[in-house]
């Protein structure tokens, strides 16, 4: 389907249940509860929670990178487009800079405390404090390697083979973290937290987004972040008085 044909109104049916003539908007919020249900449940690999207080949905890096996970990621970036251009509602939020990036914002350390609370914290003491001596950091982070499905032979090497180093400059994994150059860590280990550690799935869910509702930084430029997720997915706390 054409992108420039996700403006048009869409009908639904549910196979043995309803009709197209059926859908004045029941069949529709349901399709859409449905297929976010299916996307976001861990059954599905796209999506992780993330380990903040509020429960929130990222991509999940070891989801991979086959064409076939691609295009689920765009699928879902155009349900949740379509369905803010439809004015329903997805259940499942995301962490803050998946909205700063359909917005087209830049991302901040601030953003990263949605994603990981004690990532967060030490990155924020980082930046307050000397950590000549204290700390032993490398521009680099080493993570669990999502094209290993299993173990090799014992005694095939002594290191880990499901894990992976991945560097944010070169020679980062021989380069520590000093006073000089802990600002430029903390910077790189944002966007690698926030985009780059699945740079491929979250350009798919953006490309998707952006395809049923083009020049987001004109048309939602005058939403912020709240006011995004607000449109997207409505409030997790009723306010009485309002409903008064």
């Amino acid at each position: 389907m054409q992108p420039k044909h996700f403006g048009r109104a869409f009908r639904y049916r549910i196979e043995g249940e309803t009709d197209f003539y059926q859908d004045v908007g029941g069949v529709t919020r349901e399709i859409y509860m449905l297929y976010s249900e299916a996307l976001f449940s861990p059954g599905s690999g796209l999506f992780c929670i993330n380990s903040g207080s509020d429960v929130k949905y990222q991509a999940d890096p070891q989801s991979g990178t086959r064409q076939e996970t691609l295009d689920y990621y765009r699928f879902t970036g155009r349900l949740m487009g379509k369905a803010v251009l439809d004015g329903y509602y997805i259940s499942a939020h995301l962490v803050t800079p998946m909205y700063k990036l359909l917005l087209k914002q830049s991302v901040t350390i601030d953003d990263i405390q949605s994603i990981d609370t004690e990532v967060y914290t030490s990155l924020k003491w980082m930046l307050s404090n000397s950590v000549d001596g204290l700390m032993f950091e490398t521009f680099s982070i080493e993570e669990k390697d999502p094209t290993a499905f299993w173990p090799p032979e014992e005694g095939a090497s002594n290191k880990d083979p499901t894990k992976v180093v991945h560097e944010f400059i070169p020679n980062g994994a021989t380069t520590s973290v000093t006073d000089s150059n802990k600002k430029q860590y903390v910077q790189l280990r944002v966007e690698w937290m926030a985009y780059k550690r699945c740079q491929k799935q979250v350009d798919a869910f953006l490309g998707g987004f952006w395809e049923v509702v083009p020049q987001c930084e004109k048309v939602l430029q005058v939403l912020n972040v709240h006011e995004l997720e607000m449109l997207m997915c409505g409030t997790q706390e009723v306010n009485v008085e309002d409903w008064r």
